[in-house]
């Protein structure tokens, strides 16, 4: 048995049980007035307390976030894990966390609104102008320019609302091929600096799918498809219904990063090298948006010849 000495120097609430009684708990349990000799469903409150029973009973390992509720009347937002081999609950908070993405989110949204309400008004006149002008140029590139801020806002809040958990799929009938348009249009400056050829064999004219998810995925991948393709190369694209796939023909990615390129942040030396500017959350947001909407996705990569993502939609 692991030492309650010990326990006391863990900033997480350590509970052991026997089935479901609560046997013993650390010192940060009795900050929140756990009683020992008691059953644990009668200790703590939360959502998917249910559920965790369920687990408890069965004797199966148990992950899970969520606001807990204790003999206390405190309330945090916790992690809580059951190891079901050791019967032991370990609940760490994270109401810190949780109120600083809350920040974060709340400025995204501040700021996404700040930029879009003046936009919209710009937007208006620049319309206006373009019925009595109509064939002049710079109207048109306004225009567009003021189109894709929109989007970049509108991307960057709900991105923000996808990590927060806030975001809610919506399932409709899109057009992959348009999408892919607007993804071209987006890197269209940095397609046309290193002269890549973009290869789109598309093989349904539509999918069942959240547009918002379809398009950050692939404009992500392609992004750094791009980015690290050789001048010149070609990055081919397949969509079908069961899978959207980005392959490039570039620098690659050595076997030892494979596994750290979704973290957040982390971008080889190589990659800092070939593409200075970055902030290395592109993977990270497709592994998010991915696991969201219950996809899978595999990465084939050989150094100096070229990666392929395969997104499995189904």
């Amino acid at each position: 048995m692991i030492s309650l000495k010990f326990l006391n120097h863990i900033d997480e609430i350590v509970i052991k049980l026997e089935n479901t009684k609560i046997l013993w708990f650390n010192k940060k349990g009795e900050e929140f007035k756990l009683k020992s000799d008691s059953n644990i469903f009668e200790q703590l409150f939360f959502d998917d307390i249910e559920k965790f029973a369920k687990y408890v009973y069965e004797q199966k390992s148990y992950n899970s976030e969520q606001i807990i509720r204790f003999p206390s009347e405190d309330l945090i937002y916790g992690q809580i894990i059951y190891i079901s081999e050791e019967q032991l609950m370990i609940i760490k908070d994270k109401t810190k966390e949780k109120l600083i993405e809350e920040i974060k989110y709340n400025l995204v949204s501040s700021i996404a609104h700040e930029i879009l309400t003046p936009l919209s008004s710009l937007k208006a006149n620049s319309l206006i102008l373009k019925e009595k002008f109509p064939d002049t140029e710079s109207l048109d590139s306004i225009l567009n320019s003021i189109k894709r801020i929109e989007r970049i806002v509108k991307q960057t809040q709900l991105i923000a609302m996808a990590q927060m958990g806030l975001y809610e799929l919506k399932k409709t009938l899109i057009d992959p091929k348009k999408i892919f348009e607007e993804v071209k249009n987006d890197l269209s400056k940095i397609i046309l600096e290193k002269n890549i050829k973009l290869e789109l064999n598309c093989h349904v004219e539509f999918l069942e799918a959240d547009g918002f998810v379809i398009y950050t995925i692939l404009r992500n991948l392609l992004s750094n498809a791009v980015k690290y393709s050789f001048e010149n190369s070609v990055v081919e694209i397949l969509i079908t219904d069961k899978v959207i796939q980005v392959k490039d023909h570039g620098i690659g990615i050595k076997k030892e990063d494979l596994n750290k390129i979704f973290q957040r942040f982390y971008r080889s030396p190589e990659a800092i090298k070939m593409a200075p500017k970055g902030s290395g959350l592109g993977l990270s947001v497709v592994k998010h948006l991915a696991q969201l909407a219950g996809y899978s996705i595999k990465v084939e990569s050989d150094w100096m010849l070229g990666t392929t993502f395969k997104i499995n939609l189904r």
